[in-house]
């Protein structure tokens, strides 16, 4: 690892610490506007602590609001992760909990982090554009944003950083057994995070399939790959059964359907494109609000698509086979995010986490591309893009 990736890594240290302690620990005021979901997940944190077992759901988000109970359902390894530094800073000070659970988020984006550099160097042979993808993960508004709050999605992103560069290793060539064990370990974590992590589980072994090994020998790989992962995540499932009546059991977290129909179609897609808009590029929403706002964050976001095809453009003419592997990975998760929202009015960009290495890849190739020779320029796209949102806030 290079200066640069060094220095990369110390700023997105520093950042995620000077949020983990501005942001403020629940709804009244504070220099950082809070995270609602966030009182959900350390409740979560703090049973495991206190009764030394699992919970049990008995509420959606909709009638356990305020009781901060719609998060037990979830995977229980974030929790049980972040549990040891949440005893220790409680027991330096009385909200020291939560301070402690935060700065396990912090330690395991970080480690994401650390993956992503050596992974697109080797992939791509080129150090700029894996100094590029490590900036946007490093400072973009998602993977900063979740990395220093209580949440699942900060061990889902650097679980989906592992898998990515496994993936690309794969992609590269290397397809030993090595590789195999640790990919699938990579997705039997990231189910026990998040159910989401699902959408991206067959793109490593369909990586592993583009091989000139025979046929047996791509097979094997691919299917134990696919397998173990799954093999590992059966009990949870079989839980979920038991207590909720089916495997995925979205309707206790979200609560009843409410369909999209003929009736609410303008309405909801309409608040879905703000939302999803609003949330990708600055998910502070209590900080919204404002003329900028309303003119910066389209842009944002039709800057970020941009890139993206672009970057696709890219791997199109260069690895066809990567071109499949990234476009499926991030097909996956729109089709997953289109799919809740047919259901759930839930709109959160962050539904994306299981995809978002191989998309900020593809937008950091895409700006490189549009720069043409000047890698300045594409650095300062990628800066641009980073911190106009925040600019919005002087107006």
């Amino acid at each position: 690892m290079n200066r640069a990736a060094g220095a990369l890594l110390g700023l997105a240290l520093a950042a995620r610490l000077l949020l983990v302690f501005l942001t403020a620990p629940g709804p009244d005021a504070g220099p950082v506007p809070y995270f609602n979901d966030e009182p959900a997940h350390l409740n979560y944190v703090r049973y495991l602590d206190a009764a030394g077992r699992l919970p049990v759901q008995t509420g959606s988000v909709r009638d356990q609001f305020d009781q901060a109970e719609f998060e037990y359902y979830q995977p229980p390894l974030y929790y049980l992760l972040a549990q040891p530094l949440y005893d220790l800073g409680r027991s330096l000070f009385p909200a020291g909990g939560l301070y402690g659970a935060r700065l396990a988020s912090v330690i395991l984006s970080l480690g994401g982090l650390a993956v992503l550099y050596p992974a697109v160097r080797r992939f791509s042979g080129r150090r700029d554009l894996a100094a590029m993808v490590l900036l946007l993960g490093a400072l973009s508004s998602i993977p900063l944003r979740f990395s220093t709050l209580v949440t699942n999605d900060s061990l889902l992103f650097a679980l989906a950083c592992l898998y990515f560069a496994v993936t690309l290793e794969a992609l590269g060539g290397e397809r030993d057994w090595r590789l195999v064990v640790t990919g699938a370990l990579a997705a039997a974590a990231g189910l026990w995070t998040k159910a989401s992590f699902l959408l991206v589980l067959p793109f490593f072994p369909l990586a592993l399939l583009a091989s000139s090994e025979s046929l047996r020998s791509r097979g094997i790989k691919a299917l134990t790959a696919l397998i173990l992962p799954l093999a590992a995540i059966l009990p949870w499932y079989l839980r979920n059964l038991d207590l909720y009546g089916r495997m995925l059991p979205l309707s206790v977290g979200f609560g009843p359907p409410q369909p999209l129909t003929l009736e609410n179609a303008p309405e909801r897609l309409g608040l879905l494109a703000n939302y999803f808009t609003r949330t990708l590029i600055f998910p502070y929403d209590g900080w919204w609000g404002g003329f900028p706002g309303y003119l910066v964050f389209p842009l944002a976001a039709l800057a970020f698509a941009g890139f993206v095809i672009m970057g696709a453009a890219v791997l199109w003419r260069g690895r066809r086979t990567g071109f499949w592997i990234f476009l499926g990975a991030g097909a996956a998760v729109t089709a997953g995010y289109l799919g809740v929202n047919w259901c759930y009015p839930q709109g959160e960009a962050r539904t994306l986490m299981p995809a978002l290495p191989f998309l900020l890849t593809l937008a950091a190739l895409g700006a490189s591309r549009l720069a043409g020779r000047s890698r300045e320029r594409a650095w300062l796209g990628l800066g641009l893009w980073i911190v106009l949102p925040w600019v919005t806030l002087l107006f």
